[in-house]
């Protein structure tokens, strides 16, 4: 009564059979037949029953199966860095993962900050374009949004940060990405090891002095104040900093004087304050505030000096950079002179002294200096941003009403001089 044989293996196998009587046709024993291996397995056939009438099966035919992983158009081409993505929640990888390379690192991730790998080829393949298996070192910048205090990661290490006025992440020369904090009020960052850092730090400029008014009947006063503030010191470098927290004050500018119609030294601005970086009570980096510009007396010493204000009947001198500006390596230069007539002296830039008042013209502010180290790698220098620029004198010609703009103050910052 048996209707089918033994079961073939899984794979194709074909099922055995089972036998019938040759000795009753007319026997109705079921039996049954053996089974073919299935085709596209290499399965093999059943074998037929010890008295069956059918006979044994064949084999199932074999197969080819290929999966393909992943395929190079052409040689392995290194990979490169991919561009900056903003935070979004999500996951971001730094290369893609193929057979072809191994990946030693932190192959991306979600927060803010900068994940770098290491890629090798396999032993097979090397780079198209230099025949060789050399590491790459590839990295992922992941920007934060918005973000003015946190934490984000610096070739892994964590460096946090508080009172920041921006964030950004900007290339370098190893076509790589730096954390780039701009600071303008009191803040504080956290360095978690030795690390590189480039620094900018500028004092506070140097306040106006201001017009002292004593109107004669030719319509000039035979008094004025008017010079240009100087601009705050200038210093950047570019060390190792230690492990620790590190504390910014960034020094306000001098407020701009009042003008008036009597007395002497009651018109000139104030200087700036220092801007300062300490860490656990020990000052690293100063810049110093820029001098003041003078009434009707020499300007004031400052991280650039301020311009000397008119006076009745000789020249005054600009201030000079200061001893404490000196001391702290800063970048400054003397203001500018004051006439005699009617004019007032240009503020000290970082870059450039200010211009000297003449009887025909205040003394234009002097020019403050460029820096790179808020863009990327490879900008032209004719778009870096200017800093620390000296304020423009001023001047008391009454008669110049149709005059509607002052003289210039230097690039960086330099506020125009009164008409």
């Amino acid at each position: 009564d048996q209707t089918s044989g033994i079961a073939g293996g899984q794979g194709g196998g074909g099922q055995g059979g089972v036998g019938r009587s040759p000795a009753d046709p007319t026997e109705t024993t079921p039996g049954g037949d053996a089974v073919p291996g299935t085709d596209g397995t290499g399965g093999g056939g059943g074998g037929a029953g010890g008295t069956s009438s059918t006979a044994a099966k064949r084999g199932g035919c074999g197969i080819v199966i290929v999966r393909i992983e992943a395929a190079l158009k052409g040689a392995l081409t290194k990979p490169v860095n991919p561009e900056p993505v903003e935070y979004d929640g999500q996951p971001h990888s730094v290369v893609p993962d193929t057979p072809f390379y191994t990946i030693d690192g932190d192959n991306g991730g979600t927060e803010p900050g900068t994940y770098m790998v290491t890629v090798t080829p396999i032993e097979e393949l090397k780079w198209a374009d230099s025949d060789n298996r050399d590491p790459v070192k590839v990295s992922l910048t992941i920007y934060p949004k918005g973000t003015l205090a946190g934490t984000v990661k610096v070739t892994g290490a964590d460096v946090s940060f508080s009172g920041a006025s921006s964030t950004n992440w900007v290339k370098n020369a190893d076509n790589n990405y730096d954390l780039l904090l701009v600071f303008t009020n009191a803040a504080s960052f956290t360095l978690p090891g030795s690390s590189q850092a480039r620094i900018l730090a500028v004092g506070g400029g140097g306040g106006g002095g201001s017009l002292y008014n004593n109107k004669t009947s030719g319509g000039k006063s035979p008094y004025a104040g008017g010079a240009g503030g100087g601009a705050g010191g200038f210093f950047e470098t570019n060390a190792i900093y230690g492990a620790g927290t590190y504390t910014i004050a960034v020094g306000a500018g001098g407020a701009g004087s009042k003008g008036g119609s009597s007395g002497t030294g009651k018109y000139a601005g104030e200087s700036g304050d220092p801007t300062t970086i300490t860490t656990n009570g020990v000052t690293m980096i100063l810049a110093a505030g820029g001098g003041s510009g003078g009434d009707q007396t020499d300007g004031l010493e400052g991280g650039s000096g301020g311009g000397g204000a008119k006076a009745k009947s000789a020249n005054t001198h600009g201030g000079v950079v200061s001893d404490l500006a000196k001391m702290w390596h800063n970048l400054g230069n003397p203001g500018g002179e004051g006439n005699a007539e009617l004019y007032g002296g240009g503020g000290g830039g970082a870059g450039a002294k200010g211009g000297n008042a003449d009887d025909t013209a205040h003394g234009i502010g002097g020019d403050g200096r460029q820096s790179d180290i808020t863009v990327d790698f490879g900008t032209p220098q004719d778009v870096w941003p200017w800093y620390a620029g000296g304020g423009g004198g001023g001047n008391c010609d009454q008669t110049l009403k149709d005059q509607t703009s002052g003289i210039a103050g230097g690039q960086g910052g330099g506020g125009q001089g009164g008409v």
